[in-house]
């Protein structure tokens, strides 16, 4: 958990109390090489801290070719971003390439802090 909150401090200039707050919501969980955290097609409401491993976030055309868009390391965020903010279907998958650790959060539940805590909405702003 020390790794999010030191990530937080150097993106926002969080108080004790916002940074509580927010890594309050996590929870520490494991992903297996091959798993998913978002699928095309289906909605998100998940999103995580990498602590250990790799993921990708790639597009499937109509013939079923692959084609990556980015990869996610330890220490950075990874999410259906667009999912999340819109409520809509995914577009975009996520696959762990390795096992990872990470911290797992709601994000329904993230945007319930705004109205108490304007640096984390500032902060979710940030992330997407």
């Amino acid at each position: 958990m020390d790794e999010l909150k030191d990530y937080l401090i150097k993106l926002v200039d969080f108080t004790e109390s916002e940074i509580e707050a927010f890594a309050a919501l996590f929870s520490e969980t494991q992903l297996k090489k091959h798993e998913y955290l978002a699928v095309e097609g289906e909605h998100s409401t998940k999103f995580v801290f990498i602590t250990e491993g790799v993921m990708r976030a790639f597009y499937r055309n109509s013939e079923g070719s692959e084609y990556n868009k980015t990869f996610f390391t330890a220490g950075n965020f990874a999410g259906a971003y667009s999912s999340l903010v819109t409520k809509q279907k995914n577009s975009i998958n996520i696959q762990c390439l390795t096992n990872c650790a990470v911290l797992i959060a709601d994000y329904y539940q993230v945007t319930k802090l705004y109205d108490s805590f304007p640096k984390i909405e500032r902060f979710s702003r940030i992330l997407a």
